[in-house]
C-alpha cells in the first residue's frame, strides 16, 4: 500500500472512529432516566461493601465482582448521578472502537473488509445503547477482544514463565470482571488440546489457579445467582436454550441475528453472508489465530444445549465482535477473477444493510434510539416525572408507589432530595378488577390528594392501570403525565 492509499486508509478509520464516538457520546449525554434494572444495580452497588459483591446479588441481578467494585469506586468518590454511574460502560464502548481494528486486522485481509467490519461495529446499534447503560455488556465486549489477542499470543508450547505468569494472572482476573470470558478460556484451552497433545500436562498445571478461584466464585456467588435469576425470571430465558426442538433452535437463531443487526431487514441475507465467512475460516481452521475463534461459536452452542447460558438478547452481545468478522470475511474473497460470486456477495451486502440507511442515523442522532432498539420505543422517564412532583407536591399530599417503581422512585428520591410527609407502596398482584379497586379505596381517603408513581408498568394489562384509568375519568384531575411506559396521576379523590 503507497503512501497515499495508506493515508486515504488511516483517513477513514479516523472519521469511522469519530462516527462512532459522536453516536455515542450524544445518547451518553442525553442523560436518560435509569430504568428498572439499572436500578436494581445501583441498590447492590451503594447499599453493599466492596467484598459482598462476591455474594448473590440482591433483585435477582447478575454482575461480576470487579465491575461493582469499579462502580462502587466511582460512586464513592463522584456520586451517583446517571453520568457517573454509565462511565463505565461509556468508557469501555469508546475503547471498543480501536481495540476492534486491530482485532479485524488478524483475520481480514483486504483494507475494504476490514473498513466495512470497523464500521459497523461502529454504529451498531446495541454497542451505541449500552454505552448509556448501567450494565457491564459493553465492558464484556471489550474484556473479550482484549483477551482474545493477548492469548491468541500465549502457546502451551514451550511456554516461558513470563507467559505463566501473563495467564495465570489474566484467567482469574478477567472472568472476575466479564464472565462470558470463561467461552475464551475454554476455547483456548481447547485449541492447545487439539493443537499440543503433548503438552497436556502443562495445560493441566497452569489451570490450576484458575480451576480453584472459579471454583470459589462459582458455589459463592454465580450457583445461588443463577438459581435466584431462574426463580425470579425464568420465564423470560426458558425458550432460549438449545434443544432437541428444530423449530425453537430455529426461532433463536433467527432471533439472534435480528437482533445482532437491527434494524435487520432481510435476516437469511445476514445468515447466507456469515456462512460464507464460516466457510472461508473452516479452510483456514489450522492457523492458531483462526482455530481459536472458530472454537467459541461450538462452546457457546453446547453451553446453551446444557442450560448453562442463554441465547438471548444482551446475553449475547459479547459475540458480536465474531460475528461481525465471519460476516465481512466473505469480502475478503470478492475478486476480478471470481466476477459472478463476487456479484452475489456484493448485491447480498447491499441489500442486507440497506435499514443502516439516513432514517436509522436520524434516529441515533435525535436519541430516538430506543424506538430503534425496543418495540414500542421503550423508555420510562421516572427522573422528569420525580421533578415535576417534587415541583407540585404539597405537604397534605400522598405518594402512591406501584411496588414494580419502587427502585426507581427511591433512587430519584436521593437525587432530587424529596422527602414527603406520606408514602404508601401498594402492589399489582390482584387479579380481580373489584379486589384491586377495594384495595385503592382502602388505601385512599376522601377528600385527599394523592400522587400515583407508576415510573415502568402503566402500559401493561395489570387491574391497577385499570382502576387508574377508570379514577382518572371519575375524580378531579389536578396533575397529569405520561411518557411511555411512565405515568404520573395527581388525584383529588372523593368517594
Amino acid at each position: 500500500m503507497n503512501n497515499k492509499k495508506y493515508c486515504i486508509y488511516i483517513l477513514i478509520f479516523i472519521i469511522i472512529f469519530l462516527l462512532g464516538v459522536f453516536l455515542r457520546c450524544n445518547t451518553y449525554l442525553y442523560q436518560r432516566s435509569l430504568w428498572l434494572d439499572e436500578c436494581y444495580l445501583f441498590e447492590n452497588i451503594y447499599n453493599r461493601g466492596f467484598f459482598d459483591f462476591f455474594s448473590t446479588l440482591l433483585y435477582s441481578q447478575s454482575a461480576p465482582p470487579l465491575f461493582l467494585m469499579l462502580e462502587k469506586l466511582i460512586v464513592n468518590t463522584f456520586g451517583f448521578r446517571e453520568l457517573t454511574l454509565r462511565f463505565i460502560p461509556f468508557l469501555a464502548s469508546i475503547i471498543s472502537i480501536p481495540v476492534f481494528y486491530f482485532f479485524s486486522k488478524q483475520f481480514l485481509t483486504k483494507s475494504i473488509s476490514i473498513i466495512a467490519a470497523s464500521l459497523f461495529f461502529a454504529v451498531n446499534i446495541h454497542f451505541i445503547y449500552y454505552a448509556q447503560e448501567l450494565k457491564q455488556y459493553s465492558s464484556d465486549v471489550l474484556c473479550f477482544m482484549i483477551l482474545f489477542m493477548i492469548l491468541n499470543k500465549i502457546s502451551v508450547k514451550n511456554i516461558q514463565k513470563k507467559d505463566i505468569v501473563i495467564y495465570v494472572v489474566i484467567s482469574i482476573l478477567f472472568p472476575l470482571f466479564s464472565l462470558t470470558t470463561y467461552f475464551l478460556i475454554f476455547a483456548w484451552i481447547l485449541r492447545e488440546l487439539i493443537l499440543y497433545r503433548k503438552e497436556l500436562k502443562n495445560l493441566l498445571i497452569i489451570q490450576a489457579p484458575m480451576i480453584v478461584m472459579s471454583y470459589f466464585y462459582f458455589t459463592k456467588a454465580l450457583l445461588p445467582q443463577r438459581i435466584a435469576i431462574l426463580e425470579c425470571s425464568g420465564h423470560i430465558w426458558g425458550n432460549s436454550y438449545l434443544s432437541s426442538d428444530f423449530v425453537n433452535n430455529f426461532i433463536i437463531l433467527k432471533h439472534v441475528i435480528e437482533y445482532y443487526f437491527n434494524p435487520c431487514l432481510h435476516w437469511v441475507l445476514y445468515l447466507m453472508l456469515i456462512s460464507i465467512g464460516i466457510f472461508l475460516f473452516a479452510k483456514n481452521y489450522k492457523q492458531k489465530e483462526n482455530l481459536l475463534l472458530f472454537l467459541i461459536l461450538p462452546i457457546i452452542i453446547i453451553a446453551s444445549f446444557c442450560h448453562i447460558y442463554p441465547l438471548y438478547g444482551r446475553s449475547i452481545l459479547f459475540a458480536l465482535p465474531i460475528i461481525i468478522i465471519f460476516l465481512t470475511k466473505s469480502i475478503d474473497f470478492i475478486s476480478i477473477d471470481r466476477k459472478i460470486i463476487s456479484t452475489i456477495i456484493i448485491i447480498l451486502f447491499i441489500i442486507a444493510f440497506s435499514g443502516y440507511n439516513f432514517s436509522y442515523f436520524k434516529h441515533c442522532y435525535h436519541n430516538n434510539i430506543w424506538f430503534c432498539r425496543f418495540a414500542g420505543g421503550f423508555c420510562p422517564d421516572p427522573s422528569g416525572m420525580m421533578k415535576e412532583l417534587v415541583e407540585k407536591y404539597k405537604s397534605s399530599d400522598t405518594v402512591i408507589i406501584n411496588e414494580a417503581s419502587t427502585t426507581e422512585y427511591n433512587y430519584y428520591k436521593k437525587i432530587y432530595k424529596f422527602n414527603p410527609n406520606k408514602e404508601i407502596y401498594t402492589d399489582d398482584t390482584v387479579r380481580i378488577y373489584k379486589d384491586c379497586e377495594k384495595k385503592l379505596y382502602d388505601i385512599t381517603q376522601p377528600n385527599n390528594s394523592y400522587w400515583f408513581f407508576y415510573s415502568d408498568d402503566y402500559s401493561s394489562d395489570n387491574m391497577i392501570t385499570k382502576c387508574l384509568r377508570k379514577w382518572k375519568d371519575q375524580y378531579h384531575i389536578l396533575e397529569e403525565k405520561q411518557f411511555s411506559s411512565s405515568y404520573l396521576l395527581y388525584l383529588n379523590i372523593d368517594h
